[in-house]
């Protein structure tokens, strides 16, 4: 999407050279009144659409005492850059350019500007109805939606409609195409009717030898069905003798194995240990073994114990003293705990009270200052300047009427000295006879009264001068004098405002005042309480059921240390046996056992693999008979299955040969299925003639007496849908309360007889209730507005990605402004750009980047902080 990267200004309005990049999402241009923010979006319009957003002539925009004014704007998508340089007055060494990654694309005015319109999609007047508001509040757009809608939808599809290349005239070209093409279709009928003709012989003759090859085919696939039958049963006595095959040489080889493992192990099966009395004296050694760890462990639980009961004497005096502190604290907590309470509820009208007074105190700082500035101000009389400026304008109009006389008259008399200077005997002027003596004086007198004439013109220029430098004098003055008045007035309106602002802040404090006195009184009382509340609260937790549960654990305890004690001394026997030693013993008679039991493991092995021999043995004799009743003939079996192969590809020839045919009948049917459709088409397409003629006089005539309104319902539908969906698509991600806004229609006054329809945006609760955008809340209004504007340029199109707002706060209350300031920041996530312009220094919270506009002596300087570093 399209953001704004910088605009540079250069002798445009009261900028002299200023520069300003635009980072992160937000951007915040302030400053006092007249300092010149509003000249930098005026500079980023210019830059744009070579207009400003005052409308303001050329001489209006260079700044005063320049000859020429330049602004270059910088604009991207995130690959790509675009510069779009615009300069007006004498002086400019470049006029206008449009530059894609320092590569020129266009030079003349008006093609930059359509450079700038395929950019973004959106002309000047779609722009500022849209995405770029200026000098007005958001909301204008819910009250214009009539206009609105009708520039950006209905004007322009109509007027493509009814153009030389739109929808009518295509359908015209269409049904004209198809009237020619009848024409030359009349003389192909014959030439179809004998094509069809010959693919009805030729599909005959091919039918007839699908038939034969068909018949051939099946017998073919008889002897098939037969010979893959026979091939089946010899395939199961074969698959029967491989696996009984298979199995008699497992078996005389697991036969092989068995032998072996058992000749090996028998020699091994020798006199086995006594198992039982091996394990009775492990049991023996691995009790005492046993009761020697036991005791060890004890004496540490005994150790543990001891100093446990120990530890719990300890806190039981603690906690007993703790109780007592506890009690005597329980009035003080009490009292807290209820002037707490009443504080709470006294919380939120102090809050007010506080939040008042300081409004008030702020609105009458505001008030002194603005009474202080009005006082100072004078309001000018621009009636008097103009009564004189029209007077000077009259006296500039006769000097110049004066000088064209002297000029005409300084013309005749050149041209009469040089008819006397190449004049011969007989005087040019009167005719007399001309004497050289009379020749010089006459030339004399013309020459004076040239320079006579040449000094009049000479003091008449000088004095229409200094009339010229009195007007433009006027004129500033004029220009100052309007500025001053429109300011006085404004300061005016500022200052009643205030005064109205203070006295309902009185008003509302005065109801306050009770409340706000008993407030700071429980404040104190709880400052005073508040050390014994909390020695209270760390006490809490301490309670008869605390000491009684910690008095119980004492005792449990103690009686456990006895119970140690006398596990202890019943295990004394063993205090001086080396466990280390027995651990040793142990492990040699655990080794002595294990060799045991592998030894009467493998008898049993041994005994098992005897039985598997026995087995194997009966199952090898039975494998050997079953082999000889199978009477297997392998040569039997490759002779059928040879010729079950040979067969097989005969049938495949055939059904390939089939196949083919059946293709070459396929196509010859659908050609001539086609050529019959096109025969029927040509003679339907001659019926058609005489209508489809008639069906063009008539779209000839559609088109000339078409009517603007007959499209406009179709228009608005069609548009509504798509504006209506984008606009809740937009809505969504403010969080309103609306599951769904809806553009409709509202008669305004349905009282009259000529009701008129104009179109208003609604929004439905989740419990269907309707609400229009007139009652719902301020910020509810500015985020509907918002959406509703950037859903008018996604409708035109999806590659503007800026936002531009120029004071948007100036007919806003405080809890308006924090509404919009809310808006703005949920805008981010919607919009990469936006750029807000505003005396209101509030709304700097909402930039990453603030852009600080002053202006000293007529010229606007700018310093940029930004937030997010």
């Amino acid at each position: 999407m399209i953001r704004i990267e910088s605009v540079h200004l250069e002798n445009f309005l009261s900028h002299e050279k200023t520069d300003v990049v635009f980072k992160g999402h937000t951007a915040v241009i302030v400053g006092p009144n007249g300092a010149g923010k509003s000249s930098v979006l005026d500079g980023i319009l210019f830059g744009l659409y070579r207009e400003t957003g005052r409308n303001a002539n050329q001489d209006e925009i260079i700044k005063k005492g320049r000859r020429f004014a330049k602004v270059v704007l910088r604009l991207t998508d995130g690959i790509r850059t675009f510069e779009i340089v615009r300069s007006i007055g004498q002086g400019a060494s470049i006029t206008d350019l449009f530059r894609v990654d320092n590569v020129t694309k266009a030079r003349s005015a008006k093609e930059v500007s359509n450079q700038v319109v395929n950019l973004l999609g959106l002309d000047k007047d779609t722009l500022t109805l849209t995405l770029f508001v200026v000098q007005g509040n958001v909301e204008d757009v819910l009250e214009q939606l009539d206009d609105v809608f009708r520039k950006v939808v209905q004007v322009e599809k109509l007027e493509k409609l009814r153009s030389s290349d739109g929808p009518i005239k295509e359908v015209m070209d269409e049904v004209k195409e198809k009237l020619t093409r009848i024409e030359t279709d009349l003389k192909l009928i014959k030439e179809f009717e004998e094509d069809v003709k010959k693919l009805e012989m030729t599909i005959t003759e091919k039918a007839s030898l699908r038939a034969s090859l068909t018949d051939t085919l099946t017998k073919l696939r008889d002897k098939l069905t037969q010979l893959e039958q026979s091939l089946l049963a010899l395939e199961a006595k074969r698959e029967a003798y491989i696996k009984l095959n298979q199995r008699r040489k497992d078996l005389e080889r697991e036969i092989q194995d068995l032998q072996k493992f058992l000749d090996v192990n028998k020699r091994k099966l020798t006199e086995i240990p006594d198992i039982r009395q091996i394990d009775e004296e492990i049991e023996r050694l691995d009790r005492k073994i046993q009761n020697k760890l036991k005791f060890n462990e004890l004496l540490k639980e005994r150790e543990r114990a001891s100093k446990l009961v120990e530890s719990l004497r300890r806190e039981l005096e603690v906690a007993l003293s703790d109780l007592k502190r506890k009690r005597s604290l329980e009035d003080s907590y009490n009292n807290y705990l209820k002037a707490k309470t009443e504080m709470s509820k006294l919380e939120q009208s102090y809050q007010d009270y506080v939040k008042l007074k300081a409004q008030l105190e702020s609105k009458r700082r505001d008030l002194e200052e603005q009474k202080k500035l009005v006082e100072g101000l004078t309001r000018p009389n621009v009636k008097d300047i103009e009564s004189e400026l029209e007077r000077t304008k009259k006296l500039r109009l006769e000097r110049q009427e004066k000088i064209g006389s002297l000029k005409r008259g300084l013309e005749d008399l050149n041209d009469r000295i040089r008819k006397v200077s190449e004049a011969q005997g007989t005087c040019p002027l009167c005719g007399s006879p001309l004497t050289e003596i009379h020749k010089q004086k006459l030339l004399q007198e013309l020459n004076e009264q040239l320079e006579s004439v040449r000094n009049a013109l000479v003091s008449m220029e000088s004095e229409l001068k200094e009339i010229e430098r009195r007007i433009r004098e006027l004129e500033s003055a004029k220009e100052v004098a309007q500025a001053q008045l429109h300011k006085f007035l404004l300061e005016v309106n500022r200052l009643n405002r205030l005064q109205q602002e203070v006295t309902s802040l009185k008003g509302r404090l005065e109801g306050l005042e009770a409340q706000a006195k008993r407030y700071e009184e429980l404040k104190t009382l709880l400052e005073k309480l508040e050390p014994s509340y909390r020695e209270y609260l760390a006490l809490s937790k301490v309670d008869e059921n605390t000491i009684k549960a910690k008095e119980e654990r004492l005792v449990q305890e103690e009686k456990r240390l006895n119970e140690l004690n006398a596990s202890i001394q019943a295990l004394s026997d063993v205090s001086d046996f080396d466990e280390k030693d027995g651990m040793r013993k142990l492990e040699e008679l655990k080794s002595l056992k294990a060799k045991a039991v592998e030894l009467l493991e493998l008898r049993e092995r041994v005994r098992q693999k005897e039985e598997e021999l026995r087995r194997k043995t009966d199952e090898l004799a039975q494998v050997e008979t079953k082999l000889k009743d199978l009477m297997y003939d392998e040569n039997e079996y490759l002779k059928v299955k040879k010729e079950l192969e040979l067969t097989r590809d005969e049938v495949a020839r055939l059904e390939g040969t089939l196949r083919a045919l059946e293709d070459e009948l396929s196509r010859l049917e659908t050609e001539k299925r086609i050529k019959t459709e096109r025969l029927n088409e040509l003679r339907r397409s001659v019926n058609e003639y005489d209508r489809l003629a008639k069906a063009y006089e008539k779209l000839r005539r559609l088109r000339d007496v078409l009517s603007e309104n007959r499209l406009q319902a179709f228009l608005f539908v069609s548009a509504k849908e798509f504006l209506e969906r984008v606009l809740n698509e937009i809505a969504n991600t403010f969080d309103l309360k609306y599951t769904t806004l809806e553009i409709a229609q509202e008669v305004s006054d349905s009282r009259s007889k000529s009701r008129k329809a104009k179109l208003v945006v609604y929004g439905y609760t989740s419990s269907g209730e309707k609400i229009p955008t007139s009652l719902m809340s301020g910020g509810e209004r500015v985020a509907v507005a918002l959406a509703l504007r950037m859903a008018f340029a996604r409708l035109l199109s999806s590659n503007v990605g800026f936002v531009v707002l120029d004071e948007p706060t100036v007919f806003l209350d405080e809890y308006r402004k924090r509404e919009l300031l809310e808006v703005i920041r949920k805008a981010t996530n919607l919009v990469p750009q936006i750029i807000l312009v505003t005396h209101d220094s509030e709304l700097k919270d909402v930039g990453d980047q603030v852009i600080s506009v002053t202006n000293e002596k007529g010229t606007s300087s700018v310093k940029v902080e930004n937030l997010d570093q």
